[in-house]
């Protein structure tokens, strides 16, 4: 899981947001205005939609893939901050993250925020107390929009488990965000282990292949194109924890030092 570049739009579809979220957030009750928040999603403009989408995937870089899980094909526009619960957020460009068809149902509504030291369960809190503002907004989810989700998360490449596990000790509010999020998206599920370990060792092929053709004097368009197959192979995060990991795992070449750009 890593952090996902906000999706650039024209200046007329941002003020076409912004007028649709001008007539949510111009609502004075919360429950009116969720239900509103869900009513003028469901009613969004195709054509405007349809630019969101194709924003996402220009955000996505070299590889569409799930903004969570990194396995399966982005095809679906998620709202990180769910407009069940922060309808002030429904046609917010910079709370859309492109993912799978299972993820975002996985996710769904679950989130909790911190307040007076604890954390709140909202659909919980819905269920006890109705439709109430949520205390906070500081979130227990990560959001790869706005943060570095390895900042928290650590892949096991050390040991060969390929699961992602919490950085921080047990008993922080780091250690207690990563696990939350882990949880949520199910990121250790059987599949994505076993699609993890098999992105690991088509990465060590690639990798030793392009130091050996630059050694032998490849030509720069040749090796740029092997750069940029890399950059499209799934699950990145893999490559990206190589590179923090260079000094603790077995290395992918012995001469890779001379070659850092495979993990740009």
């Amino acid at each position: 899981m890593l952090t996902i570049a906000v999706c650039e739009l024209s200046d007329p579809d941002k003020l076409t947001l912004a007028a649709r979220q001008g007539e949510i957030d111009g609502v004075v009750d919360f429950e009116a205005r969720v239900e509103l928040a869900k009513q003028l999603f469901g009613d969004k403009p195709r054509a405007l939609f349809t630019r969101v989408r194709a924003a996402l995937q220009a955000a996505a870089g070299d590889l569409v893939r799930c903004g969570y899980c990194e396995d399966s094909c982005a095809d679906e526009v998620e709202h990180v901050w769910p407009k069940s619960f922060f309808p002030g957020r429904t046609f917010d460009h910079s709370n859309y993250l492109f993912v799978c068809g299972i993820c975002n149902p996985a996710k769904n509504d679950r989130f909790s925020v911190r307040h007076e030291g604890n954390w709140v369960d909202l659909p919980a809190q819905r269920k006890t107390l109705g439709f109430v503002v949520p205390p906070s907004f500081d979130a227990r989810f990560i959001d790869p929009l706005a943060e570095a989700p390895l900042e928290l998360l650590w892949l096991d490449i050390l040991e060969k488990t390929f699961m992602v596990v919490p950085i921080f000790d047990p008993g922080t509010l780091e250690h207690d965000r990563a696990e939350f999020t882990i949880d949520t998206l199910r990121l250790n599920r059987e599949c994505l282990v076993e699609a993890r370990r098999n992105a690991y060792t088509g990465f060590r092929d690639r990798i030793h292949r392009y130091v050996d053709c630059k050694l032998n004097g490849e030509a720069q368009s040749l090796l740029d194109q092997r750069l940029f197959e890399l950059r499209r192979t799934p699950h990145q995060t893999v490559r990206m924890e190589m590179r923090r990991q260079i000094d603790i795992i077995d290395q992918p070449h012995p001469n890779i030092a001379n070659a850092l750009e495979v993990f740009d």
